[in-house]
């Protein structure tokens, strides 16, 4: 488990791509920076800023809209303000200016494509890395889609609240373990649906918003989401119990709640219209009930952190991933415009294809691929069973191994 967005922000720059030599060409607008002094281009010489241009749909005859301050845009759409190309980096949301980083990046297709590339060779390493090292059982869950109150309540056992109500949970505090809720329902006398809002402690506005929509009376109707919840930090799960006519149906009748080996829940209510985070003194915690919430639980252990920090150890997976994956869109690039005639693209693709994937004819040990010097990398980082911590990975904790690719 990882957080694929702080893994791209945290890895991007590690290794760059070198700059167009021809100065009267296009020119990349930024990925150059290089922490660890590789760059991609260097792992096949094949993979050089013409062959990369040329690989890519031409541009140049596109009209995009013009910048509207006043309008709202979505992640990914692309603006002309006064002639220079903008693409938007947030997903959603007012125009704000194309000078605020948080909203607009500046635009340039070449630069554009690498930077996809670039992000989708760290996730892909990483999962491959990952993939290698569940089989050898070094990767586990620690609970996985646990029903955390009994699966449905008696209808008689009814709630009656006059407040805002709903639970508090505190995953377990450990650095590294997240609690995931994949599935939320809402039992009632009455059919319909209500707000089911997220906070957490120290955030002003809730982190998720979620209409839960139970379709028969007294029944259980299961509806998925994705909430992350983070070890040692407090979450409130709360709704308006007048918004739907009926009651809400207790499952813990006459049982408290224990606390779990993994995160600790209470039954609240909550003096406050739920539009911004509350204060502790508007909280009233309440046992023997659930007010009709009940939640599919899973905790994971997350490597995001770990992964960041020994980062410079992945240096060559990921050179080589990134390099692969666009070397691959070179030599399958139906538009390819790198060569004068289909004999020499064809030739091209043949000796791109050989450099990824290697030959049978090959003497063994002599002209290594691609592919098999990145399985040799990815052999290279050992990951110690011992591990993170003593929940995630138990027992001695001497981190990482990290043996020579030959």
């Amino acid at each position: 488990m990882y957080n694929a967005t702080q893994l791209k922000e945290g890895i991007l720059g590690q290794i760059g791509w070198r700059q167009n030599p021809d100065p009267s060409g296009g020119k990349i607008i930024n990925l150059l920076d290089s922490a660890t002094g590789l760059y991609f281009n260097d792992v096949h010489p094949m993979l050089t800023f013409e062959n990369i241009v040329a690989s890519i749909p031409d541009t140049s005859g596109y009209t995009y809209p013009t910048f509207n301050g006043a309008a709202t845009y979505t992640k990914g759409e692309i603006v002309d303000d006064s002639g220079t190309l903008y693409i938007r980096v947030e997903n959603g949301g007012t125009a704000g200016v194309t000078s605020d980083p948080l909203k607009w990046r500046e635009y340039q297709v070449t630069t554009e494509f690498l930077r996809e590339k670039t992000e989708q060779g760290i996730i892909f390493a990483i999962d491959d890395w990952i993939g290698r090292k569940s089989k050898l059982k070094t990767v586990r869950n620690l609970l996985s889609r646990q029903t955390v109150f009994p699966k449905g309540g008696d209808i008689v056992r009814t709630d009656s609240p006059t407040k805002k109500v709903g639970q508090r949970i505190i995953p377990k505090r450990v650095d590294g373990v997240l609690m995931k809720i994949t599935e939320i329902s809402v039992q009632n006398t009455v059919a319909g649906g209500y707000t089911v809002k997220v906070f957490e402690k120290g955030i002003q506005l809730p982190i998720y918003t979620q209409v839960v929509t139970t379709t028969a009376s007294n029944q259980v109707t299961w509806q998925t989401v994705d909430w992350t919840f983070e070890g040692g930090k407090e979450y409130y799960i709360v709704y308006d119990s007048a918004e739907n006519a009926g009651l809400p149906i207790n499952s813990q009748y006459g049982m408290e709640w224990k606390d779990g080996k993994y995160f600790q829940i209470d039954s609240i209510t909550v003096d406050s219209d739920l539009s911004t985070i509350f204060s502790e003194t508007d909280l009233g915690f309440v046992g023997s009930t659930n007010y009709g919430l009940n939640y599919k639980v899973s905790v994971v252990c997350d490597y995001t952190d770990f992964i960041l920090e020994q980062k410079a150890l992945f240096k060559t997976l990921i050179g080589l991933r990134v390099a692969m994956d666009v070397l691959r869109h070179i030599a399958f690039n139906p538009g390819a415009l790198i060569n004068r005639n289909q004999n020499n693209a064809d030739r091209l693709q043949l000796q791109i294809l050989l450099a990824l994937d290697g030959s049978d004819q090959s003497t063994p040990g002599n002209n290594k691929s691609l592919s098999k010097r990145y399985q040799e990398a990815l052999d290279a980082i050992q990951f110690d069973y011992t591990g993170i911590n003593k929940v995630c990975l138990p027992c001695r904790k001497r981190g990482v191994n990290y043996t020579s690719v030959h």
